[in-house]
């Protein structure tokens, strides 16, 4: 009688912890996929007035190459000076043509540039990241989706000068107007496949970053 009740007894309580003692598979293919970290929104402040920013303070320009442009036809950018100043341009056959200033917060900005002259960056190699791609998916005991294509996706374009602005005494090797420029086509669905590239999840939350720079509420339209 007390070894059919302990059965009784054993069954449903191991019935009730054994989904605890297994890993949701939810969870298991989010981190397969999502990128390694979340953004914190930089502030934007408004501006008065417009000005002509001197070309020499430049730090960055950030470009989205859009597809099927004819080529005399240009593409969203936004440019951002020494001074934290932002100038946000939308060519005319879009809806919200026009040129647009705001300025960044000197926090953000330096948290901006703490990014983007990550080591990592500095030597980001494209054909090095593809060749580590390449091997992931050979390691792969799954084909890609057909809806990881990218037709529908941009090359995010990012110019910058990583010796125009310091967050420390010592600048970092080469000239003072050297320019480095990054670009990635089809960086959103890249940093979705492959958590664990970490220079194109460094790239991706910059791309996020100005992105939502360009979006922002803060921006002012000028003549």
């Amino acid at each position: 009688m007390k070894k059919i009740l302990s059965c009784f007894i054993f069954w449903p309580v191991c019935l009730l912890f054994w989904p605890l003692s297994i890993p949701s598979l939810t969870v298991l293919a989010a981190d397969q996929t999502a990128p390694i970290s979340m953004n914190v929104p930089l502030e934007i402040w408004p501006v008065n007035e417009a000005s002509e920013p001197d070309e020499s303070t430049l730090l960055l320009r950030y470009e989205h190459l859009l597809g099927g442009l004819r080529e005399e036809m240009t593409n969203p950018s936004l440019t951002i000076y020494q001074d934290g100043y932002i100038r946000v341009f939308y060519p005319a056959y879009m809806k919200q043509g026009g040129t647009y200033v705001a300025r960044l917060n000197p926090v953000s900005l330096d948290e901006l540039w703490r990014k983007l002259t990550d080591p990592r960056l500095l030597q980001f190699d494209a054909q090095k990241i593809r060749n580590e791609m390449n091997l992931l998916e050979r390691n792969r005991s799954e084909r890609p989706s057909r809806m990881q294509g990218k037709s529908d996706e941009v090359t995010a374009v990012v110019e910058f000068y990583p010796n125009r602005y310091q967050l420390h005494s010592t600048p970092f090797p080469g000239k003072l107007d050297e320019k480095k420029t990054i670009s990635w086509y089809g960086l959103k669905s890249d940093a979705m496949r492959y958590a664990t590239v970490i220079e194109i999840q460094l790239f991706y939350e910059i791309d996020e970053q100005l992105d939502a720079i360009m979006q922002s509420d803060q921006l002012r339209k000028i003549p």
